[in-house]
């Protein structure tokens, strides 16, 4: 139901809203209460005046303007117009204006107060460089200031939208301001921007934008904001930034420092870098001086306090200091100190600026030179070597201390009092061969024999003599250097060490000997056991006997295989010369082995997987041996594991290496027992022995038929999960 005449008469007088009808050329016939209260007229007095009367007289051509297109279009909407009351007061209005049957409808609102904050807005953004700017969602409405319009390059007033001022971002900035924008609508949170641009004229510039959204009854009404040009600031910054990071790698090159020490307020800056490299905190800008005095090596603090108490009192501003730091892993390293002292306008000391620059390199270069230097001096003089400089006649030049001694003992010359020749203070037994040794030196040929001669007790001794002939820098020999080393005790035992070898060779040739002649006496009446133990099994006994003849077999069977290892260990030598090599592809290899236990692995129930080599290689060895090395290991992998799998993958890798992988899931063996595994009389897991029978030789006579071949093994183990062999031999190139 619409309202009656009456309630809308109520409505006119009690509403805030100014309404008013005016006629085809814009005079009031028509108007609400409000326009007396505002410009001082009764309505007796405004009816009748045109509007033209009351707007302000710079803005009576655009009202024309709006009522001709109210006039033809039929309504116009949020029209700002400034109105001028009779006492002189300026009113900013916003109209709605309707046309219909040759009548202007006019509502309107006294934005007044917005209207001089969006001036003063313009007007201080012209004067700050500022652009201001907000956005009407809702109406999908822009308004851009001329700074912001001068900052994106563009013709004011330009038609400008929300989606197309996020289109001035570059690419690595674009995503990032669409986040912010999300979480603008989606959360209502303000944000704060920095990012390049490229201008609507294609130059990069820096922004900086603030955006704060209105929001009523959880909607956003508008959003208003900043936009600043920081391309200036961000070029300095930027420029600045180089430089001083420029500075820091330099320092960080040299594991060096910048400092700025206030001294009243015992404070100081050191660069975080170096901050970091002590172990000193790096979130704070600066640190107690005391913080860097606790790191000076305790031997140098005292020295570095006087140091500085004295420079403090110098009537010059240079500063030089040097100490130890301690660094953040504990060890110390050498500094040398380099300061200027700044002082205040009274002359007293503000300010020691200036760098800390490491010299660990260069002080233990030189504590290292005088250490060798200390060392060489204490090896040719108080060592076993004798050292003797000579001219090119065989004069002596220089000698070291103590053939300066027995010299002068044995031949009553003193060196430092007269010149001498080598030749005539020299043992007589180097005298028939030393003019042929020292003419060779002479040459340019470096000279050295062992010499033999017996003691006057009866011993003998042995020296390392050496001629090195001395070049000048035309690369011409002008001095031949003698050295002359005692290697008595090193030929001792190199002499006890040869008879200490023939000895244990000796030893092994008995062994074997000794094993292969006990092995072949044992198996003799071993084998006539086994024949009578197989006659019996095939007797007629009850089920009992018949299982003690067979337990009795399987030891038989055992204690020969154990005599053929032991024989096996004790022909090694000789199955050296005997190799039988020929070509077998390193699959065919792995299928005899697979073919020959997967019986036993099926009875253990056992997943047992071949998996051939999709490049397969020919290898050159001894089929027999090959055959029996992988034998002993398959077998030991069926032996140690009860459940799982035993899988033997063959592949050549790109060294041209045959490989056959053995793996099981087995016990695994001890990380200190991998090596033990491969020696003789070793079992895996010595505390199962009694548990996985075994004399402990197969792999060792498997590593060594491997080796014999030139081939290889590797153990690979973990208790409780298993192990893997693996097996290399050298492929034939070239076939």
């Amino acid at each position: 139901m619409e309202f009656t005449n009456e309630e809308l008469e109520n409505f006119a007088r009690g509403t805030e809203v100014f309404m008013a009808i005016l006629d085809e050329d814009g005079v009031f016939t028509k108007a609400n209460i409000r326009w007396t209260h505002r410009f001082d007229y009764t309505l007796d007095n405004l009816i009748g005046t045109p509007i033209y009367d009351l707007i302000h007289e710079i803005e009576i051509g655009e009202f024309e303007m709006i009522l001709d297109k109210a006039k033809k279009e039929g309504q116009v909407c949020h029209q700002i117009v400034t109105l001028i009351g009779r006492e002189l007061k300026a009113h900013s209005f916003q109209f709605d204006l309707t046309h219909t049957d040759q009548h202007i409808y006019l509502v309107g609102f006294d934005v007044t107060d917005h209207a001089r904050e969006h001036l003063s807005l313009i007007d201080m953004s012209r004067l700050s460089k500022t652009g201001a700017w907000y956005y009407d969602p809702i109406r999908d409405q822009t308004f851009w200031t001329e700074e912001v319009y001068r900052i994106h390059e563009l013709e004011t007033g330009s038609s400008i939208d929300a989606e197309k001022a996020l289109q001035f971002y570059t690419k690595d900035y674009k995503e990032k301001i669409e986040i912010l924008v999300a979480g603008l609508y989606e959360e209502h949170k303000s944000y704060e921007f920095s990012g390049e641009i490229i201008t609507a004229k294609g130059n990069k510039k820096w922004i900086r934008t603030i955006a704060k959204p209105m929001v009523q009854d959880d909607k956003i009404i508008y959003i208003c904001g900043v936009t600043v040009d920081q391309t200036r600031l961000h070029k300095n910054l930027e420029k600045i930034k180089h430089e001083s990071e420029t500075r820091m790698l330099a320092l960080k090159g040299i594991k060096s420092a910048l400092f700025d020490y206030d001294v009243a307020s015992d404070m100081m800056f050191i660069n975080p870098d170096f901050r970091e490299e002590l172990g000193l905190p790096t979130d704070v800008d600066r640190l107690k001086g005391m913080e860097l005095m606790n790191l000076i090596h305790p031997e140098d603090l005292p020295h570095t306090q006087r140091k500085i108490q004295e420079d403090l009192k110098k009537k010059d501003n240079y500063h030089q200091n040097q100490y130890r730091l301690k660094m953040k892993d504990g060890n110390y390293e050498h500094y040398e100190v380099y300061g200027w002292m700044k002082r205040d306008n009274e002359g007293k000391i503000s300010r020691i600026v200036g760098n800390l620059i490491n010299v660990n390199e260069k002080v233990l270069a030189e504590q290292e030179k005088e250490r060798v230097k200390s060392s060489l001096e204490a090896m040719v003089n108080n060592g076993y070597i004798f050292s003797l400089l000579l001219d090119k006649d065989g004069w002596i030049l220089m000698a070291d201390r103590q053939s300066i001694k027995i010299i002068e003992r044995e031949y009553d010359v003193n060196l430092a009092e007269k010149r001498v020749k080598y030749i005539d203070v020299m043992p007589d037994i180097f005298k028939d061969s030393f003019t042929k040794e020292f003419q060779k030196a002479l040459k340019g040929e470096t000279v050295r024999k062992e010499v033999e001669r017996p003691l006057l007790e009866g011993s003998m001794e042995w020296l390392d003599v050496m001629y090195h002939p001395i070049r000048n820098e035309k690369g011409e020999v002008e001095q031949v250097l003698t050295n002359l080393l005692n290697i008595t005790d090193r030929k001792r035992a190199e002499i006890s060490i040869k008879d200490a070898s023939n000895q244990a060779q000796a030893l092994s040739r008995l062994k074997s000997g000794i094993l292969s002649n006990l092995s072949h006496e044992m198996r003799t009446p071993l084998n006539g056991i086994m024949g009578v133990t197989n006659l019996l099994l095939k007797k007629d006994f009850d089920s009992e006997t018949i299982e003690m003849l067979k337990m009795q077999h399987e030891s038989e069977e055992r204690l020969l295989k154990t005599l053929n290892d032991l024989i096996t260990l004790s022909d090694l030598d000789s199955m050296r010369l005997n190799l039988r090599l020929k070509q077998h592809s390193i699959n065919n290899l792995a299928q005899h082995c697979f073919d020959l236990y997967h019986h036993q692995a099926k009875l253990k129930k056992l997943d047992f997987v071949l998996k051939k080599s999709k490049k397969d290689g020919e290898v050159l060895v001894d089929h027999e041996m090959i055959q029996a090395a992988l034998a002993a290991i398959v077998n030991n992998a069926l032996k140690y594991t009860s459940k799982g799998s035993v899988k033997i993958t063959c592949e050549v890798d790109e060294q041209e290496w045959g490989k056959i992988r053995i793996l099981d899931t087995g016990i695994g063996i001890e990380e200190e027992n991998l090596e033990r595994i491969f020696e003789n009389f070793e079992v895996a897991n010595m505390g199962l022995n009694l548990k996985y029978e075994g004399a402990g030789i197969g792999l060792s006579i498997a590593r060594k038929f491997i080796q014999l071949n030139g081939g290889s093994i590797e153990l690979q183990s973990k208790v409780g999960e298993g192990s893997e062999f693996i097996i290399r031999l050298p492929v034939i190139s070239d076939l």
